[in-house]
């Protein structure tokens, strides 16, 4: 508990006797109904971490189709439904989608206003879909991802959402939004491109008809200036990077909007290290 109150995840009573322990803002994330706790067990979990020790071998490498540091380690993709933790991960993707969607909802809830379908790409077993549909009754939202996730999604009786396997890189089904909640970042410019196309192509062909991608991301360099955003960003940064993806800025985020076909975006930042995207054809 001493070395805990250290790094600030506890605070100790400095009074006479037994020290009195309480939570900091830090380990109030840890627990509690929006608890993170499962995050951090996937993120500082063997399968994630061991590939770190492997980043000489990968910075050196200069022959061959350059693969992930997490393909080097494991000789499979991050998506893989072979990797070990894929369970984890799945629990840590809840809880993450748990606590984005009170404050998306709250905050955001004006930009699902008007739309009557919706497709959240890689939604795994759809709980901000739900959450959406819930607020929203008149949205038919459909939640695609691989088949394995898909499979695993519990039941709905009833209600506006459904499940489809797919695969972004291939097609997305039509409708008037495409959601993508912590997709991007963890690809390429040039697969980025290739979602957003596909994205472009499931929406209406005008902003005027409701037609647009919402995207939740970190934009780097875009929120408070204080060290913990900063270590937040580069310790995120870091570990995309370790699966084949990127942390970027907005000039970086924007090039990849034109790219892709779209016309225009709007950025709002106002829930910590995370921005809302909206981006029009």
């Amino acid at each position: 508990m001493k070395l805990l109150t250290t790094s600030g995840l506890f605070a100790a009573d400095g009074g006479a006797g037994e020290p009195a322990y309480a939570l900091t803002a830090a380990s109030r994330l840890l627990v509690g109904p929006l608890g993170l706790g499962s995050i951090v067990r996937y993120q500082a979990g063997p399968v994630n971490v061991t590939p770190f020790f492997d980043m000489p071998a990968w910075l050196r490498a200069t022959d061959g189709p350059q693969q992930s540091l997490f393909e080097l380690t494991h000789g499979r993709s991050r998506w893989d439904p072979a990797n070990p933790d894929s369970s984890t991960m799945q629990d840590a993707a809840f809880a993450e989608s748990q606590f984005l969607i009170d404050a998306l909802l709250r905050n955001h809830g004006h930009i699902f206003h008007g739309l009557t379908s919706l497709v959240d790409v890689g939604g795994g077993h759809g709980s901000l879909a739900r959450a959406i549909a819930a607020m929203f009754p008149s949205i038919r939202c459909t939640v695609m991802d691989l088949a394995h996730v898909v499979a695993d999604a519990p039941a709905i009786a009833g209600g506006n959402v459904q499940f489809v396997a797919g695969n972004m890189f291939e097609s997305i089904p039509s409708a008037d939004a495409v959601l993508l909640k912590y997709v991007l970042h963890c690809w390429s410019d040039d697969d980025c491109v290739k979602i957003l196309r596909n994205c472009k192509n499931a929406i209406p062909s005008t902003r005027a008809a409701g037609g647009k991608v919402i995207i939740t991301v970190m934009v780097s360099g875009s929120g408070s200036r204080d060290g913990n955003a900063s270590e937040t960003e580069q310790m995120h940064s870091l570990f995309v990077t370790g699966i084949g993806g990127i942390g970027r800025e907005e000039q970086e985020w924007k090039k990849i909007f034109c790219d892709a076909g779209f016309s225009d975006y709007k950025m709002t930042q106002d829930m910590g290290p995370v921005s809302v995207i909206e981006i029009f054809p």
